[in-house]
C-alpha cells in the first residue's frame, strides 16, 4: 500500500471511531408515538445492547401527569424518554420519566454529550431547573437527576410528579416490588411491571428512590397520561427548597428481557454504595443534594466514557487509525 492509500485508511478509520464513539450522532430516531418535524429525540446506546430515545417534546393534551393523553408538543416542551429497546425486544416504554414542578412540565432543547442529554429548562414556581439524563455503559440502566436551585431568599415548597408509561398497555402485569409483593404502593421503593406473562416487551424496573432519604413519595398510582393504555407508575413527591440552596431528586429506569433478570437486578437500588455503577458521572457535589436517595460512603469521581456497544467499536476504529500511522512512519523512515 503507497503512502497516499494508507493516509487515506487512516483519516478514514479516525473519523469512523470519532462517529461511531458518539452516540448523538444517532438522532431523529422518533419510535412509536413520536412524531417527526419536531425537536430533538437521540438514539443513545447503554449496557446490554440497549437503545434509549432521548426526546425534548413529550407531552401530555391537559399539560398534567394524569387525565390527558401523550402528545407530541413544540421543541422544548417536555423532557423524557419516548422509547427504549434491547436487541431481542423493543416498546419498552410510551413515555418513560417525565416530571412535572408544581403541575407544570419539565421541558427544555436536549444537548447531547455522549452516553448524557442535558435539558435547558426555565425557571418553575421559582426555581432554577436542571435536568440531565445518563445512560449507563455498564447495564440497560437510564438515570434521570432533577435539580432544583431556590435564588430567593425564602424556602420554596412544591409538589413534584415523576410519571412513566409502561408501554405495555392493556396487557400490562406488576411483577414485583420492593416490599415483596404485587401492590405498588408508596413503601415501594421500585416496580417491576412487564406486557403479559411471556414477557414480549422488555420488563420495565421504574426506581423512584432508595435507602432511608429525607423524601420518599407522598402518594403513588398505577395511573398516568393515556397512551395506548393508562398503565404506569406515578408518584408525587412533596419538596422543600431552601433559600440560596439546591435540591435533587434521583430516578433510574431499567430494561431487561426477562422478569428473572429484572428481579435479580433490583436489589441493587435498594441502597446505594460508594463506587457503584449507578453513580458513574456524579460527583460528591451533585449527589450531595439528592433528597430521595442515600448513599453509604463517599460518592465516586465523575467519569466519562464512550456509551455502549460504541466503546467497542470506537476502540477498533483507533486501533486501526494507529496501525496506518505506524505504517506511514516506517515508510518515511
Amino acid at each position: 500500500m503507497n503512502r497516499a492509500n494508507v493516509l487515506l485508511v487512516s483519516t478514514i478509520t479516525l473519523a469512523l471511531a470519532s462517529a461511531l464513539a458518539n452516540p448523538a450522532l444517532a438522532v431523529d430516531s422518533k419510535p412509536g408515538n413520536v412524531t417527526d418535524g419536531k425537536g430533538s429525540c437521540p438514539t443513545i446506546f447503554g449496557g446490554a445492547s440497549s437503545e434509549w430515545y432521548m426526546c425534548d417534546f413529550l407531552t401530555t393534551t391537559n399539560g398534567l401527569p394524569a387525565g390527558g393523553s401523550c402528545n407530541s408538543g413544540a421543541v422544548g416542551s417536555g423532557a423524557g424518554i419516548s422509547d427504549a429497546a434491547l436487541p431481542e425486544n423493543g416498546d419498552a416504554f410510551d413515555n418513560a420519566g417525565l416530571l412535572w414542578i408544581n403541575n407544570v412540565q419539565v421541558g427544555g432543547v436536549a444537548t447531547i454529550s455522549g452516553n448524557r442529554v442535558d435539558f435547558a429548562s426555565p425557571t418553575i414556581a421559582g426555581l432554577n431547573v436542571a435536568l440531565r439524563h445518563d445512560v449507563l455503559v455498564t447495564a440497560p440502566v437510564a438515570r434521570i437527576l432533577l435539580t432544583l436551585t431556590n435564588p430567593s431568599g425564602s424556602a420554596i415548597n412544591v409538589p413534584v410528579d415523576y410519571a412513566t408509561n409502561f408501554g405495555s398497555d392493556e396487557s400490562t402485569i406488576i411483577r414485583a416490588t420492593s416490599s415483596g409483593d404485587t401492590s405498588f404502593t408508596v413503601a415501594d421503593r421500585w416496580v417491576i411491571s412487564s406486557e403479559t406473562l411471556n414477557d414480549t416487551d422488555p420488563v420495565n424496573t421504574t426506581v423512584l428512590w432508595g435507602g432511608t432519604p429525607q423524601v420518599t413519595p407522598q402518594s403513588v398510582s398505577t395511573t398516568v397520561f393515556d397512551c395506548a393504555d393508562t398503565d404506569g407508575a406515578l408518584a408525587r413527591f412533596q419538596v422543600s427548597v431552601p433559600a440560596g440552596g439546591s435540591v435533587s431528586l434521583l430516578f433510574f429506569q431499567r430494561i431487561d428481557q426477562t422478569t428473572a433478570n429484572a428481579t435479580a437486578a433490583s436489589s441493587a437500588f435498594d441502597n446505594v454504595v460508594a463506587g457503584s455503577p449507578l453513580l458513574d458521572g456524579l460527583t460528591p457535589a451533585q449527589f450531595a443534594n439528592v433528597v430521595n436517595y442515600n448513599i453509604v460512603g463517599p460518592v465516586a469521581a465523575a467519569v466519562s466514557v464512550p456509551a455502549g456497544q460504541n466503546f467497542t467499536w470506537f476502540g477498533l476504529a483507533l486501533g486501526l487509525g494507529l496501525i496506518g500511522a505506524v505504517l506511514i512512519a516506517r515508510r518515511q523512515a
